[in-house]
């Protein structure tokens, strides 16, 4: 990722007279032109003008100076400055005592890796160390150093933020050339915008006037202060392993990342195109998911790389903005939990939905002066996030960020996936256009002052789409055989889920408000049960359950839900056959449980309830045949007590019975066989 090394050094006032602070320093003169923009300048070693005021035919190329901080005014009077001369090597600072001294107080407090963070053997310490690419934002310099030049470094900081805004309206609007992927831009907004007002008075050019994305300077090198252990990383080996896994088994399908980009980096020895460091850690986690089902040690990982990758999210340790879209949608692989807001993947996609709002992602971008990787890219990323916030807003029941209504990106065609080689374009189209009629009729459907006849025809309506959509699949994304791929099982996961949610009858259902569509209702979600059992089975079997994402646990609890129902069937042939389906969609649940938190939260709500429903009936039955010999064998003061004693559990104190109820309703150690029957929430 190409970047600019940053002068971290106060640009103090140079003198023949008064020797350096022992500290390590670049260049740090510029012309005022070169300091706006931060861009290298020559004019020590060229005189004026420099080559870039040269170059564009810049007035007035003269050196900038920087005012006097007040630790500076605060110091020793220094003899009246010198013509500047260039720093020779020959030059050795004379290092004065109370400097040395405070140098080496202020080392402990630094807490960030030297330049070069090698690879440690923490989490796996029988591998031996092999150092990877270096990530791209902890290359720079590193020094301590003193009060007054970390003060000057702030002021510095300062000065550079607060005069983006004026470079930016200064310079001429629209900038000529496209916006490198090493520049920041600004997305000016919607007509309300008083940026977007402002651009517009400065725009001239006719052909510019839709533009929304204008650059606006280079990167920043800002190097934060993060924990070493941030900074950590695996054995190239085991980095290696982790990312192949990654772009073999999850990127085609959801091309979040630039894989001919990333591999570039990644490889390569290219000090200015280096690895981003929390997007790589995002990556190890996807791939540690991923190779959970045959690596324990990957599985214990998980948590580490998504450990480190939210804390140098939360540091904000990349510069590129479109790095915390991807890294927040890649930390959707570790952590959910149904009754948490602020750390599950509805809050991730919520943090990536406002970021690619604030670069105007949502909108149509092929008219400005972007790069061509970009443009390709933020169209993937739209799509992938857009995809991502209708599953989950879906598993949750929780709005959307995304209207489409307030978007125009195009649509996702195989052109956008130019640097994906491993790609599956039909997948990611298709699943997209399968999300589009989903969020439509969910917008519609739960709109709060929508009637009846209006629910009713957004379910039509939906069924309409979906019917088509499914009658036009391309070939390659019909199940026609019993061991469907993984973007085959996903894709059909997820329109056999938006049926059970279309088409299941709501809980309690007054008898007399029964629809004639009723018996058509229960037949879709019937099939659609059927047909989710046989892809889980199936990718059961070959043991690739790992490699699907979250709302493949949202599609399996959607089924127990619905087959939970009909195990209370009066029908013994319906009852028997649910209970087969519900035993197997458990089984799935159980091996599901091993990669994902929210599974284990459900197996022991169905394990728990089919055990309650088992003691229950077991005690129920038992109680008939024992009780004329408990009779006969119990005295009048013990017969009396056992009257009063319920054998019906109380559904919240089974723990309890378990443990204080008399020996004869211990339940068994050995487990009972058959299905939870009477199965009922």
């Amino acid at each position: 990722m190409p970047t600019e090394r940053r002068d971290t050094t106060a640009h103090a006032p140079t003198g023949n007279a008064q020797p350096a602070v022992s500290r390590r320093r670049t260049n740090g003169r510029a012309c005022i032109t070169c300091h706006q923009r931060k861009v290298r300048c020559d004019i020590l070693e060229k005189g004026t003008p420099c080559s870039h005021c040269q170059i564009q035919n810049k007035p007035n190329c003269t050196i900038y100076e920087k005012k006097k901080t007040r630790s500076s005014r605060a110091s020793n009077s220094r003899p009246s400055p010198v013509p500047l001369q260039p720093r020779h090597s020959s030059q050795q600072p004379q290092p004065q005592r109370h400097h040395h001294h405070h140098h080496q107080r202020q080392q402990p407090q630094c807490l960030t890796a030297p330049a070069t963070p090698r690879a440690t053997a923490a989490l796996w310490p029988e591998v031996a160390v092999d150092p990877i690419a270096r990530p791209s934002s902890s290359t720079s310099h590193y020094q301590h150093d003193s009060p007054s030049t970390m003060q000057d470094s702030a002021e510095n900081e300062e000065t550079y933020e607060t005069r983006n805004l004026a470079d930016f309206i200064g310079q001429d609007l629209p900038k000529v050339g496209e916006i490198s992927r090493s520049e920041r831009l600004y997305f000016i907004g919607t007509e309300f915008s008083n940026l977007n007002h402002l651009v517009r008075h400065r725009a001239l050019r006719r052909d510019q006037k839709d533009v929304l994305h204008f650059g606006t300077r280079r990167l920043a090198r800002k190097v934060p202060s993060v924990p070493e252990e941030a900074l950590k990383l695996p054995p190239k080996a085991l980095a290696d392993e982790l990312v192949t896994a990654y772009f073999a088994h999850v990127n085609p399908g959801f091309p979040i990342v630039d894989e001919d980009e990333f591999m570039t980096s990644y490889n390569g020895s290219d000090v200015p195109k280096l690895v981003s460091l929390p997007l790589l850690n995002a990556i190890f986690l996807v791939g540690a998911h991923v190779l959970s089902s045959t690596r324990e040690d990957c599985r214990a990982s998980t948590y580490t790389f998504f450990r480190r990758a939210k804390m140098l999210f939360d540091y904000r340790f990349e510069q590129h903005r479109e790095t915390y879209l991807q890294v927040a949608l890649l930390l959707t692989w570790q952590c959910d939990n149904l009754e948490d807001i602020v750390d599950n993947s509805w809050h991730w996609i919520g943090i990536g939905a406002r970021t690619a709002f604030g670069m105007g992602m949502h909108r149509d971008a092929r008219s400005s002066t972007l790069n061509t990787i970009d443009k390709r890219q933020w169209v993937r990323l739209w799509w992938c996030l857009f995809q991502f916030d209708v599953m989950v807003s879906a598993s949750f029941g929780r709005p959307q960020a995304i209207n489409l209504e307030e978007s125009d990106t195009p649509m996702l065609d195989e052109s956008h996936f130019q640097g994906i080689p491993h790609g599956n374009p039909t997948f990611a189209i298709e699943h997209t256009k399968l999300c589009i009629i989903f969020s439509t009729a969910m917008r519609r459907r739960v709109a709060l002052r929508s009637t009846e006849a209006d629910r009713a025809a957004a379910t039509k309506e939906a069924d309409e789409e979906l019917a088509k959509f499914i009658t036009q699949l391309p070939q390659s994304l019909q199940i026609s055989h019993s061991n469907p791929d993984t973007w085959q099982a996903t894709l059909h996961l997820s329109y056999h889920n938006f049926l059970i949610l279309l088409h299941r009858p709501p809980p309690h259902q007054d008898p007399s408000r029964v629809s004639h569509h009723s018996a058509t209702d229960h037949s879709i979600c019937g099939d659609a049960v059927v047909a989710i059992n046989s892809i889980f089975e199936s990718l059961r079997a070959r043991n690739t359950l790992c490699n699907l994402w979250l709302p493949s646990v949202h599609v399996l609890f959607t089924s127990l839900l619905h087959i939970a129902n009909e195990l209370n069937s009066p029908n013994p042939l319906i009852a028997a056959k649910s209970s087969r389906m519900f035993d197997s969609l458990i089984h799935t649940l159980r091996d599901i449980s091993q990669y994902w938190i929210y599974a284990k939260s459900l197996l022991r709500l169905f394990e728990e309830r089919a055990m309650w429903k088992k003691r229950q009936r077991g005690h129920v039955l038992g109680s008939s045949e024992d009780r004329t010999f408990q009779q006969s064998q119990e005295s009048p003061t013990t017969r009396t007590g056992a009257s009063e004693f319920s054998l019906r559990p109380d559904p919240l104190g089974v723990p309890s019975i378990m443990g204080d109820a008399p020996s004869t309703l211990q339940p068994s150690s050995a487990p009972v066989p058959g299905p939870a029957y009477e199965f009922n929430f």
